[in-house]
């Protein structure tokens, strides 16, 4: 994959990207995943104290699907002697984006005498506050049981992610206990009932912010310009002599050339490539970001978000 951007002779343009994605298979509705092929387009938050492990089986747990261990599934352990009461793991989405309401539906599995909560939660993109949609406290099941739950999530007047929050409860010397999350299924423009009956829809306040978990390497297609001890491009090759990307933070310096921020954390990095309107020269800016071999494993989903300004701007995926 060729990412190629170009700004026209004697006009002022900035193109920006973030948050570069490619993953197996077709692509879907951004929030629907089955965790067989990693995270999909979810991610693990730096608001909570622990993180979601994606597993094929955990003791007699298999997938939702198959269960014969060739899926996988997100998993939140609460094990002697390694866990803490009150610890969180949150997996939140990309930017939700609602006609005006849509259906969310999963499988869960929790198991033991004190598991904690699992809740379905709100992010607000701007204050970064917290407010839960749909909880469920204690054991419902048993050890290998998947529970089958849904919810409507509603457009609201604020730019949000969606997310999945697991608390651990009072930690059993002699036992181990589980939350467990599959099958996520994202269908916009519809409703659809609460289940089970008995999960509490409520309204909290914003969560307290700890300290953030390092982050590990990026997959070999992935690249949020974060980790730039990895590479100022992960995996992705710069190439072009008459330009080149370069990564910023922040905005550029010039109101409305550039983005205001990133869109990873609103206070990290992406790549950029921008031209000024007192740069007279008459030649085309052209730059490219070349992706490893993406065809060696099949077809692949490719995401990315960009920011483009300026009249004779232009940006390819070839």
């Amino acid at each position: 994959v060729i990412i190629e951007t170009k700004i026209g002779s004697n006009k002022d343009g900035s193109v920006a990207l973030d948050d570069v994605l490619i993953s197996p298979g077709e692509c879907s509705e951004p929030l629907t995943c089955n965790f067989d092929n990693g995270l999909c387009l979810w991610t693990q938050s730096k608001d909570d104290k622990v993180n979601w492990e994606v597993v094929k089986e955990f003791g007699s747990l298999h997938d939702h699907n198959t269960d014969d261990g060739t899926g996988s599934f997100l998993i939140l352990k609460n094990t002697p002697g390694t866990s803490v009461e009150g610890n969180n793991a949150i997996m939140l989405s990309e930017n939700l984006i609602l006609l005006d309401k849509a259906c969310l539906s999963f499988w869960y599995n929790m198991y033991g005498d004190h598991i904690g909560a699992l809740r379905v939660i709100r992010k607000n993109i701007g204050d970064h506050s917290f407010w839960n949609v749909w909880e469920l406290n204690g054991q419902h099941g048993n050890q290998t049981s998947w529970k089958f739950a849904s919810l409507t999530l509603w457009k609201t007047n604020l730019d949000s992610y969606v997310g999945f929050e697991a608390v651990i409860g009072k930690v059993d010397t002699n036992k181990t206990c589980q939350i467990g999350v599959d099958d996520i299924k994202f269908e916009n423009g519809v409703q659809c009932d609460i289940k089970p009956p008995g999960a509490a829809i409520t309204t909290i306040g914003p969560s307290t912010s700890t300290t953030p978990i390092p982050t590990p390497p990026p997959a070999e297609f992935e690249c949020d310009f974060e980790r730039l001890i990895f590479g100022r491009f992960c995996n992705w090759n710069p190439a072009g002599e008459e330009a080149q990307w370069d990564i910023g933070k922040g905005s550029l310096g010039i109101e409305g050339i550039g983005p205001p921020f990133d869109h990873t954390t609103g206070s990290g990095h992406y790549a950029y490539i921008s031209r000024s309107s007192d740069d007279t020269s008459e030649a085309n800016y052209t730059a490219t970001l070349i992706s490893p071999d993406v065809f060696k494993n099949g077809d692949n989903c490719f995401v990315f978000w960009y920011f483009t300004w300026g009249q004779l701007t232009q940006l390819k995926v070839r």
